[in-house]
């Protein structure tokens, strides 16, 4: 046994005694040695209980095989506060050491105990994750089954077809029982759901789900019940987790038409394609938010996915806002007519805000004075521009406090306490209004006080460098260039293709309003002395050098630059992978990303690979929101024909500034010092 192994083993041991005093006897009777998921025994290097949760390290060998199951994967850097796990489903779960408050697919929840660090192991929430994964966990005799969910019903309507996505923990499989003109059936062998009940789904269709089974053997039924003669189709599925129908209220008469499911079945393939972006669920289940994902995902042809419906671009309307002290802290309550996003932030100077896009006023903005121990005032304005407005409500705290925003019913709830912040997040996202909220039977999850429990030691991790200033500055990165190429294929070269995009993005932002910077102009590969001698180089170009990287980072961070965008061509080994991918590191850069997914890809024409989390250099030294987009494979030859095209790559730049418009409106009307 290594001398880590012993140290880590002797935090724990003590933790397990300090634990004999602070938890209920209830708590101390959990067997962390018998845990079961999808019928096998799930054995964990040391799993304490806590708080009615179980720590667990991110490194412990039995968490990564439960995320493995799961298709999910697990990524935390040493100097940043963040632990993200991205789902097989593209959702990101970001877990932040030192708050119980957590992200999953862009929905607050909050876990039993803050994530925390013992020497170097971050320690988890295991039953929170487990709950972000749509894994519920359930007490059996004297064992614990970590229970497979049919987590979420993703709902989207356009005129007379709507379009449903069950999606799952595992891999689906069902077996279609009933099929008549008005009501068919999938059960669902292995998985069980929260999601119980009738919920509706278009005009005159509902859907109900039914739960049986014993706890290590669940079953799921779904059905669907519509008027007679309404048809549905059983759409290829975007990955082995979901299975997607499109339903359609046809007249009574209308013949029943019903298309194999293309990757839906027992036999599931090894390469499912890449699934759609992912959006907040309509009946969601309550639980913590997820971040997994285990490697890229990629298809063997174009994939024919589910087509995505068309959001409503007309604006939400925000109702009565109302404040109401509760213990020295503020609750308030938006009522919200409407459904879009939001982005909130937490500034250096005590002051917090949050960003309601595609929003507007009914009333005059105003300003507030509660008088109470945790805010000092509020403000609410109008802002944006009249294509692209946005409703800014900022709070002016009295010290570090704690901040929540979450989605209920009609709206937003936002509640700031009169409790210090540790280690805060600096900013998240989020979705309201009807396509954010969960199942009106489901059970909110309420804010626990949570401690460092004895044993763990609770480090000082650096405060995140996060800036988000008022420049109309944007900061365009053409990847590679000079003796650096890039990937050749095809007859294409990458260091040309990134350029010449970004050139035709410069002219369309520009005309925009905006200030743009390019790290390069011409065919080098840019670098500065003072990176050079920093990071030892010997001068000569070297693409793996840090120094060539660091410098396309200092373009953006030394003038504040509002938005940082490099430009990338991609390569596999395999000639079948195609599509484009928006990668993103920070937590702020996950908006941006689906917000430029959802532009480029119906302009650009591309197979959608999704916005991805990765530790690339120049997303995770850049201090502002940054994306590294990969607008298409140089080794297929359907990407390849496209990317030989001056029409596509005006069509990427197009997309793209269609996405910088939609991400930040228009820019400031007042140019800041650096922008000059």
């Amino acid at each position: 046994m290594n001398r880590f192994r012993v140290r880590v083993f002797s935090a724990v041991t003590a933790l397990a005694v300090a634990l004999a005093v602070l938890v209920p006897a209830a708590a101390q009777e959990m067997d962390t040695s018998n845990f079961w998921f999808a019928g096998t025994r799930l054995i964990f290097e040391r799993a304490i209980p806590l708080d009615g949760d179980v720590a667990v390290s991110i490194r412990d060998a039995g968490l990564q095989r439960f995320l493995a199951k799961l298709g999910a994967t697990i990524a935390f850097q040493p100097l940043q506060r963040y632990v993200v796990i991205t789902a097989a489903d593209h959702r990101t779960i970001t877990f932040t050491i030192g708050s119980a408050q957590y992200l999953a697919g862009g929905v607050t929840a909050r876990a039993t105990f803050a994530p925390f660090v013992d020497g170097s192991e971050p320690i988890l929430p295991l039953f929170a994750l487990a709950h972000a994964l749509y894994v519920e966990p359930v007490a059996g005799a004297g064992e614990t089954i970590l229970q497979p969910q049919i987590g979420a019903l993703d709902i989207r309507t356009q005129g007379s077809k709507t379009t449903v996505v069950i999606r799952g923990a595992t891999a689906l499989a069902y077996v279609k029982r009933v099929d008549t003109p008005t009501h068919v059936e999938f059960a669902f062998a292995g998985v069980a759901s929260p999601l119980t009940g009738t919920h509706r789904v278009g005009a005159g269709v509902t859907a109900t789900i039914t739960t049986g089974g014993v706890a290590r053997n669940p079953s799921t039924i779904v059905a669907f019940d519509g008027p007679r003669g309404f048809t549905y189709d059983l759409a290829p599925a975007a990955s082995p987790f979901e299975l997607g129908l499109t339903v359609i209220d046809a007249p009574p008469g209308s013949a029943v038409a019903v298309n194999p499911p293309a990757a839906i079945s027992p036999n599931l393939p090894a390469t499912p394609p890449p699934a759609p972006a992912p959006t907040a669920p309509p009946y969601a289940m309550p639980a913590p938010p997820v971040l997994s994902a285990g490697p890229p995902v990629t298809p063997t042809q174009v994939p024919e996915q589910i087509s995505p419906l068309a959001e409503s671009t007309a604006p939400a309307v925000i109702g009565a806002i109302t404040m109401q002290p509760l213990d020295d802290g503020l609750t308030i309550h938006v009522v919200i007519n409407g459904a879009s996003a939001y982005d909130w932030h937490r500034l250096a100077d005590q002051r917090w805000y949050v960003d309601l896009h595609n929003a507007t006023l009914t009333n005059a903005g105003r300003d507030e004075r509660p008088g109470i121990a945790a805010v000092d005032s509020v403000r609410i304005r109008q802002i944006g521009t009249p294509d692209a407005p946005v409703v800014r409500i900022a709070l002016t705290l009295r010290g570090e406090k704690e901040v929540d925003i979450a989605p209920v019913a009609d709206g937003l709830s936002i509640a700031a306490t009169n409790t210090d912040a540790i280690a805060a997040a600096k900013t998240g996202s989020g979705r309201f209004g009807s396509a954010a909220i969960g199942d009106a039977n489901a059970v909110a999850v309420a804010p626990v006080a949570t401690a460092t429990p004895a044993g763990f030691g609770m480090p000082t991790l650096p405060a995140g460098p996060w800036k988000f200033g008022g420049t109309r500055t944007i900061v365009l990165d053409p990847g590679h260039g000079g003796d650096d190429f890039g990937t050749s294929h095809n007859g294409l070269v990458e260091k040309n293709l990134t350029i010449d995009i970004a050139r035709r993005l410069r002219i369309l932002l520009t005309a925009s309003g905006w200030n743009v910077r390019m790290t390069r102009d011409s065919d080098i590969d840019p670098v500065s002395q003072a990176n050079l001698a920093a990071m030892h180089a010997d001068g000569k170009p070297n693409p793996d050098d840090r120094a060539y990287l660091q410098t396309r980072c200092d373009t953006a961070n030394s003038i504040n630059a509002r938005l940082f965008i490099s430009i990338h061509v991609n390569y596999s080994d395999s000639p079948g992978v195609n599509g484009t991918t928006f990668y993103w590191y920070k937590p702020e850069d996950q908006l941006l990303a689906t917000t430029l997914e959802k532009a480029v890809i119906p302009v650009a024409g591309t197979s959608d690979v999704g916005p991805r989390h990765e530790n690339f250099y120049v997303i995770r030294h850049t201090t502002m929101p940054a994306v590294l987009i990969e607008t298409a494979f140089i080794s297929n030859p359907h990407d390849a024909a496209l990317l030989r095209t001056p029409e596509f790559l005006q069509n990427m730049a197009q997309g793209i500034a269609n996405g910088v418009k939609a991400y930040a409106g228009i820019p400031p009307a007042q140019a800041s010092k650096a922008d000059q």
